[in-house]
């Protein structure tokens, strides 16, 4: 089972502790993390060089997360050029966002205009060896922020997998078990590892959720939200995706990577292990 993590923790991980990209890659893989996921909007020269450095010390392209504006401008060039990056970087899957709702809009209706583009951007991807999934995006602006806006997808686009987020649910204040048995039945290539703990810590950023209160960044299993039940129950189930880890905000991206490979070592022994 691979495990990854997102491109920006290791290039993070290399400014906090003052090493190289590649010592920082070097320490990664040591952990068991092999894979990256690589943001849309990173895809420029810079990021495009540092990406090949990561490539070079051994790592892969386990996931392109595409930034899109479907709901409003259902374009096949956006689909074609998502495709067509994921592809290029070798990337295992493409996380669709299919955009996000202006102040009042209902989200129905602008759903359904991304609906002919998802179904385009699954069938594109299979053709390329890709999957296209879609997450929990904890911002209260996204129509797929829960497992109803999920659901509504998942329903109609069979082909389109759920790539489930452990610590985006409780931003809305949906419980994350209660969404996990929901969507569990589409969760078959990749789940993404996000803890957050609800008590002050040190971070390099902290996230407000819609009522006010705050949450912050740690390891997978140091945090408040159910993952080691969830990770049980993948294991039970014989889950063989990918595991990512999730650190935005970390104070210690290198060490928060170590301690949660950890952390999925006790459910999933052999993940990571080359």
């Amino acid at each position: 089972m691979l495990i990854s993590t997102f491109f920006d923790h290791i290039v993070s991980g290399a400014r906090q502790r003052g090493i190289s990209l590649s010592e920082a890659a070097r320490l990664c893989l040591e952990a068991g993390v092999s894979g990256v996921e690589f943001l849309s909007h990173q895809y420029n020269d810079e990021s495009l060089c540092c990406l090949r450095e990561l490539k070079q010390a051994g790592m892969c392209v386990n996931g392109y997360p595409a930034f899109t504006d479907l709901i409003h401008d259902p374009s096949e060039a956006a689909v074609e050029e998502a495709v067509r990056r994921a592809a290029g970087l070798g990337a295992r899957g493409i996380l669709l966002v299919p955009g996000f709702l202006n102040p009042g809009e209902e989200p129905v209706p602008a759903m359904e205009r991304s609906l002919p583009m998802v179904e385009q951007a699954c069938r594109r991807a299979r053709e390329e060896g890709m999957f296209v999934g879609m997450e929990d995006y904890d911002s209260e602006h996204s129509p797929v922020c829960g497992s109803e806006g999920l659901l509504w997808y998942l329903e109609r686009v069979p082909a389109l997998d759920c790539i489930f987020d452990t610590g985006n649910f409780y931003y809305m204040g949906e419980d994350t078990l209660s969404a996990y048995r929901r969507l569990r039945s589409r969760i078959t290539r990749q789940v993404h590892l996000k803890d957050r703990s609800l008590a002050p810590r040190p971070c390099e950023k902290c996230f407000r959720r819609p009522d006010g209160s705050y949450m912050y960044p740690c390891a997978v299993g140091e945090g408040n939200m159910p993952i080691g039940e969830i990770l049980a129950d993948l294991a039970d189930a014989g889950f063989d995706g990918s595991l990512t880890v999730e650190l935005f905000g970390h104070p210690d991206c290198i060490g928060g990577v170590s301690e949660s490979v950890r952390f999925i070592r006790k459910y999933f022994p052999e993940a990571g292990r080359m």
